[in-house]
């Protein structure tokens, strides 16, 4: 049986930027992180920063990705709730 899924915390997206800019390959940061490639994927997914009037600024940001994911999760709850 695999591990629970759990989100990605700060220092892990964090690592996951870096070696996003180093152009590791899911694959390979899915190893380090000790992740389901699928996770990464996923991840890169939802947490990319599209800027339309600045496109330079594109791209995964740790901080920016922590910030989505919280707030897609405080809106999961309230639903909820």
């Amino acid at each position: 049986m695999g591990r629970p899924y759990c989100n990605l915390n700060i220092d892990e997206r964090k690592i996951l930027a870096r070696m996003l800019e180093a152009k590791a390959t899911k694959t390979k940061i899915a190893e380090v992180l000790g992740r389901d490639r699928l996770t990464i994927h996923r991840e890169i997914k939802c947490n990319w920063w599209h800027d339309d009037e600045v496109p330079q600024a594109d791209g995964y940001w740790h901080v920016t990705a922590q910030r989505l994911a919280d707030r897609r999760r405080k809106q999961w709850f309230q639903s909820k709730a």
